[in-house]
Parts: structure tokens; C-alpha cells; sequence
């Protein structure tokens, strides 16, 4: 015979009970906000091929706008010594939207990394071993994102110091961007800005604007305070067109002859590069002042080798030609100038 009906849904209930406080307990477990977010870093990780960990302290939040905070972040990929990217903290806002499309949809509210430390050279290592794609995605941040004491190893050279900020981001769409950073050896401080856009695996800038200022006394500091404007693309490589000018010859380099020692007008230059994004190949380099102008190329580590080196070498190390109507050197006044300069490391 069966059980009698109150009997039986007393039986329910109480199994029901007993699920509810399983399912609780098992619920409380897994929404640990440490269990939670070392789930969450091995599926992205073991999706993007590399190991990720966060070891500070969790945070999230499922009211509103889904929010989590990951503090001492690494990622590497699997056995490499050198990390491709550590943060203090990371904050990611995600709209339930995109956590119940499972990756269909790329949308973010908004990203926040306090001192990130990129590794340029593992950061290629690792792209370089991703399967091709022939549609490259990158999401939506409604709220953009922001960087804040940020730095870039490129191996051979470091950005320090940096601080960006994007209002909002889309694909294809350009948005408003602000950078400035340090460059340290010699100290140079720059500043970015322009419309950010990403097409097809490419960033671009354009127009950009570029302002580079040192960090010395002015009578001394062998950096010139630089304006310029131009366009910055990179991606798997780097393309760079940059025009301004030098208002003010810099004391601290070799005194340049008459009349260009004299003239008071701005010395112009343009700046291309096409290359390697750790600015290792070969820059062109334009420069004018008054009639007197120089074609040249040069490699940008052995001008900032030469700059931090002081006077120890009173010409750049830069290949090219020079023309001028007149010069004078030694008393002697000269017309219709040609000079070539070889550094003879080429």
C-alpha cells in the first residue's frame, strides 16, 4: 500500500527542504568570489592558451550591472619565465546580456587596470602563436576603459607612467583618446591624443597629436620641447608620420654653424617609421631650417643611446645628406652646400 496523501506530501516537502539547503550550500560554495574567479580565469585562459591567475584579493557583485574585481593578476603563457601581462587590479562591469550569450556577444561596460605591466617581446611570442583568424573581434566597452600607472616593456626600452583613458570603445568607430607616459633614460615625458579607432586587427590614430617635453633644466636638458602631428598605426607592426617642429635649438647639443646658429626660425621636421613595434628598424628623418635641409635615417636606440651619452660624441648617429645655400665653418664662408653623414655602422 502506498503512503496516505499527507503522509507523502510531508515526504516531498521534506526532500524538497533538503535539496533547497544542498543546493544553498553548494551554491554558497561555488560563488566564493575566489572559487569564482579561479573558474572564470581557467576558462579564459585555457581559451586564449595561457595561464592566468589573480591571487589578491576577489571581488564581485550580481546587483545592477555584474561587476568583478581580480587584484594580483599574471598571465603567461603555459612554462615561459616572464609574464606577458601583471596588474594590480583589474575591474571588469559586465551587463547580464553578455554573460547569458557565453562569449556570442562581446560587450563590456567598462574596464579599469591599475599598473599593468605589459612585456612586449612575450606579448608577441604569445600572438604569434594564436591560430589565425580572418575576423578578428574586439568587444564593446560602453564606459571605455581606463589605465592608470601603467608601463610597456618593449626589452631594449620602457614607457613608464602611463595614464590613458578611452569614454567609450567600439570596432570601427573612432573614440576620443588620451595618453601620457615617461619615457626614462633619457627623461622624456610625451603626451597622445586623437580619435582611436581599431579595424581588422590595426590601431589606428588619426590625427594624432604628440607632444614630447624633457625633464631637466632647460639650459641643459638635451631633450627640445616638441610639438608634432601625424598619424600612429601598429598592429603587427608599426607605422608612424609625424610633423611639427623644434622651436628652440637645444643648448645642451653642438652648436650648429651660421647662419643656422643665428636663425630664429623653427627647425621642421617630419618622422617616418614602417617596422618593427619595439623600434628596431630604420626611422626617416626630414629636417629644415630657413634653405638648409637634411634627408636622413637613423635607429631611434642609438639617438637615445647617443642623447643620454651627453657630448661624449659630438654628431648623432644618423646617416644622410645635408644642403644648404650658404654655411660657414672655420671663417670660411661656403656656397651651395652638400654634405653627406655616415656614422659608419650601417
Amino acid at each position: 500500500m502506498g503512503l496516505p496523501p499527507r503522509r507523502r506530501l510531508l515526504r516531498i516537502a521534506m526532500v524538497l527542504a533538503a535539496l533547497a539547503v544542498v543546493a544553498a550550500l553548494l551554491l554558497k560554495y561555488a560563488m566564493e568570489p575566489q572559487r569564482a574567479s579561479r573558474f572564470l580565469l581557467a576558462r579564459v585562459g585555457n581559451s586564449l592558451g595561457l595561464e592566468i591567475t589573480a591571487t589578491g584579493r576577489t571581488e564581485y557583485t550580481l546587483r545592477g550591472t555584474p561587476t568583478l574585481v581580480l587584484r594580483d593578476v599574471v598571465a603567461r603563457e603555459p612554462g615561459a619565465a616572464v609574464p606577458l601581462l601583471r596588474a594590480d587590479r583589474i575591474f571588469l562591469s559586465l551587463p547580464w546580456s553578455t554573460l547569458r550569450a557565453r562569449g556570442a556577444v562581446l560587450e563590456a561596460d567598462r574596464i579599469e587596470l591599475d599598473a599593468p605591466i605589459v612585456d612586449l617581446p612575450a606579448l608577441q611570442h604569445w600572438l604569434a602563436t594564436r591560430p589565425p583568424s580572418t575576423a578578428p573581434r574586439m568587444p564593446t566597452l560602453r564606459e571605455g576603459i581606463r589605465i592608470r600607472d601603467g608601463v610597456l616593456d618593449g626589452g631594449n626600452w620602457r614607457l613608464e607612467d602611463l595614464q590613458a583613458e578611452v569614454p567609450a570603445f567600439a570596432p570601427d568607430v573612432p573614440t576620443p583618446l588620451a595618453l601620457r607616459g615617461v619615457y626614462r633614460d633619457p627623461p622624456v615625458s610625451f603626451e597622445l591624443s586623437g580619435p582611436l579607432r581599431w579595424t581588422a586587427g590595426t590601431w589606428t590614430v588619426a590625427p594624432a597629436r604628440i607632444a614630447v617635453r624633457g625633464r631637466g633644466e632647460p639650459a641643459s636638458d638635451p631633450v627640445p620641447p616638441i610639438e608634432a602631428e601625424g598619424s600612429i598605426a601598429f598592429g603587427e607592426a608599426l607605422a608612424l608620420h609625424l610633423r611639427g617642429a623644434i622651436a628652440t635649438w637645444p643648448a645642451a647639443w653642438p652648436a650648429l654653424p651660421e647662419p643656422l646658429g643665428s636663425s630664429r626660425s623653427p627647425l621642421s621636421f617630419v618622422l617616418d617609421y614602417d617596422g618593427a613595434l619595439d623600434l628596431s628598424d630604420v626611422a626617416g628623418l626630414q629636417l629644415q631650417r630657413d634653405q638648409t635641409r637634411f634627408d636622413g635615417h637613423f635607429h631611434l636606440h642609438e639617438v637615445l643611446a647617443w642623447i643620454e651619452a651627453g657630448n661624449a660624441n659630438p654628431l648623432p648617429p644618423v646617416d644622410g645628406s645635408l644642403r644648404a645655400p650658404t654655411l660657414e665653418i672655420a671663417g670660411a664662408q661656403l656656397h651651395g652646400v652638400e654634405i653627406t653623414v655616415d656614422d659608419g655602422d650601417d
